[in-house]
């Protein structure tokens, strides 16, 4: 998993990237966000806790994934 072009380096880029993979179905562990964002495992964690305050999206067994939108309704 990669977007072309440069490799994120503030903040707001790291969470767009996950934003990105999220929303086009992917699942993703932290281990994985991590390797993608060129992260600790822990910080790769924390943006994924972060984005799941404002974004429809839950960590079970597989990885983080977004809620189905008929669950939402």
């Amino acid at each position: 998993m990669r977007l072309p072009g440069e490799d994120p380096e503030t903040p707001v880029e790291r969470a767009a990237i996950l934003t990105w993979w999220l929303a086009h179905g992917e699942c993703i562990s932290h281990e994985e966000a991590a390797m993608i964002l060129h992260l600790s495992e822990d910080g790769a964690y924390r943006i994924l806790c972060r984005l799941s305050r404002v974004l429809p999206i839950y960590r079970d067994v597989d990885g983080w994934q977004v809620v189905a939108m008929q669950e939402l309704e």
